[in-house]
């Protein structure tokens, strides 16, 4: 059952120019009055009742950035990370707007927290550049411990007692 007072009504008139009125409505009845007699479509709208009141609440979890300082989106259609802006997801430049993700408890990574493998918003050039950085060794690097070879062959490891002798 509908709420009496949330009903709306909407009516438009087919292959005619009347102009058509809702006259009044009730949840058992429409009463549409126009200036010429004509085919028309209608549309009815109304709450439950006993929800006049619920406000719907469904966290965004689709739209979510993640990385500060990063733009966002460049898959979606700029319409679309327009309406993100316009609701204070995102900033002008399309990235976060750290002041919503705060208000809405997300949590967003510094881009060096991001393995760079995954740092997508880089060019392919610059990640390559980064990853084959981060292969050479640091100069200040312990080097790995090494091992030693027991009687038959076998890596070796002491404990215990013999340890640092």
């Amino acid at each position: 059952m509908t709420d009496e007072d949330s009903i709306t009504v909407q009516v438009t008139p087919m292959a005619s120019f009347a102009r058509l009125m809702v006259a009044s409505y009730s949840r058992n009845r429409i009463v549409v009055r126009g200036t010429q007699d004509c085919e028309f479509h209608y549309f009815v709208n109304g709450v439950r009742r006993g929800y006049t009141k619920y406000e719907p609440y469904q966290p965004n979890t689709a739209y979510k950035p993640e990385i500060r300082g990063v733009p966002y989106g460049g898959q979606y259609p700029k319409e679309l990370r327009d309406i993100l802006v316009h609701n204070g997801v995102l900033n002008p430049d399309y990235t976060p707007n750290e002041a919503t993700a705060a208000k809405l408890g997300w949590k967003l990574k510094d881009p060096s927290e991001v393995p760079v493998r995954e740092r997508w918003w880089l060019s392919d050039e610059e990640r390559r550049a980064l990853i084959k950085k981060e292969e050479i060794p640091s100069p200040n690097a312990p080097e790995p411990p090494r091992r030693e070879e027991g009687p038959i062959g076998l890596p070796e490891t002491t404990i215990g007692a013999e340890a640092g002798r």
